[in-house]
């Protein structure tokens, strides 16, 4: 920049209308610091409708009078600086003209002001990674034409306003770490446009409300790390279009509902940690998308359905901690893709004399802690691309193989607590055990 220059629009950053008037400032990633000052930077910016000076080391409040000195201010974006201090309710007076709000990733505090429900226009919201505190206010739900609204990782209290259900044309809602409590509105299924949803490690309890079955264009329904209970929620059936479920480490009780079983797109099933009981049905070999199918730490019992072997898109299957018995399905390698196998700390039993043979994308195997017998068979060295084998805790019989201590993919190997004989080999090489 140059102070002598009469005017600021052929500067780095600036942009300006074709009468001279400043219209953009963009001063992105250029390491400034210091504080934005609080009247004078302003006052002759009347035109300005765009002020990004994201990622960059600024810090102090945000001016408190901006709202009023910007009067054309369409984008701001003050992103992943060290601003600090509340968000000016200064902001309410752009109803009429601001789309964007970026504050997100910086140390802001205290509540959000009840006058940014006055932004008619705002389409994207970003006030995630901030300390901000107190109840979330219900004029969010004045944000009509809201598209976007990030609040995660601050320190809010209370739950989620019903008003929020009035937001029609939401596709994104970003709530993870932010100390929610109580339940979830019904109101949530009038966010009928939303896509996304995470409302991960949050204190969100009781049911989750069947009128999420409304949400019918919804993608992605994350929700771990909560205590949320009773059975899961028979109306995500309806939501047709789901990739990713991730209710792990709640206090879901019950089964897993048929009504789910048409969710034919979905990528991504995660529900560890919860109180899930009942068989594991067979319908998921019906999911050809399945890439990755967490089910580890309930109480299923049974056993491993081999229709899993059809999902012809599974690439880590983890049942770890249940109460599955019965052999492992030989089915399984049918699975051309699967690489990761977890289950360990069940009941299972019967041999592996031939179980992983044609397993031949398997990288991780690990079956320890259950009653699996038998001898450690010699063709697992053969499984070009195993890493990692566990088979602590179970009834193994007889040596070691030599072709194990041989392979060259096998980097961890672990067979304690069986009934094996014999001494560890020389060619042990590089092995971890």
């Amino acid at each position: 920049w140059i102070p002598s220059d009469p005017s600021p629009c052929d500067w780095a950053g600036i942009n300006c209308t074709a009468d001279g008037f400043v219209s953009s400032v963009c001063l992105a990633n250029m390491e400034l610091h210091g504080s934005l000052p609080p009247h004078l930077f302003f006052l002759s910016l009347t035109k300005l409708g765009s002020l990004d000076l994201s990622h960059n080391r600024l810090s102090g409040p945000i001016p408190p009078h901006l709202g009023g000195e910007l009067p054309a201010l369409q984008a701001l974006d003050l992103s992943f600086n060290r601003f600090h201090g509340s968000i000016p309710p200064s902001l309410g007076n752009l109803n009429r003209t601001l789309m964007y709000v970026a504050l997100n990733g910086n140390l802001l505090s205290g509540s959000i002001p009840r006058e940014i429900g006055s932004l008619s226009n705002l389409q994207y919201l970003d006030l995630s990674d901030n300390s901000l505190s107190g109840r979330l206010p219900s004029e969010l739900g004045k944000l009509s034409n809201l598209v976007s609204l990030s609040l995660g990782k601050n320190s809010f209290m209370g739950g989620l306003p019903k008003e929020i259900g009035k937001l029609g044309q939401l596709t994104s809602l970003y709530m993870a770490s932010c100390h929610l409590s109580g339940q979830l509105p019904d109101e949530i299924g009038g966010l009928r446009s939303l896509q996304k949803m995470d409302f991960t490690h949050n204190s969100l309890s009781g049911p989750i409300p069947d009128s999420v079955g409304e949400l019918t264009n919804l993608i992605s329904f994350i929700m771990p790390f909560n205590l949320f209970n009773g059975t899961l929620p028979t109306g995500l059936g309806r939501c047709s279009n789901l990739r990713i479920i991730e209710l792990s480490y709640n206090k879901f009780s019950g089964k897993i509902p048929d009504d789910i079983s048409g969710l034919l797109y979905i990528t991504s099933l995660s529900m560890e940690g919860n109180r899930l009981t009942g068989s594991i049905p067979s319908w998921i070999g019906q999911w050809q998308n399945l890439n990755s199918l967490l089910l580890s730490n309930n109480l299923f019992t049974n056993s491993i359905p081999r229709e899993l072997g059809n999902c012809s898109s599974l690439v880590t299957l983890s049942l770890d901690g249940n109460l599955l018995h019965g052999s492992i399905p030989h089915e399984l390698c049918r699975a051309p893709s699967l690489s990761q196998l977890f289950l360990n700390k069940n009941l299972l039993s019967g041999t592996i004399e031939h179980t992983f043979k044609n397993c031949s994308s398997l990288s991780d195997i690990e079956v320890n802690g259950n009653e699996i017998s038998g001898g450690i068979p010699a063709y697992l060295a053969d499984l070009d691309g195993l890493i990692s084998l566990g088979l602590d805790g179970n009834l193994f019989s007889g040596p070691i193989p030599d072709a194990i201590w041989a392979s060259k993919s096998l980097m961890e190997f672990s067979a304690r607590n069986n009934r094996l004989v014999g001494g560890l080999s020389p060619r042990v090489g590089t092995l971890t055990i």
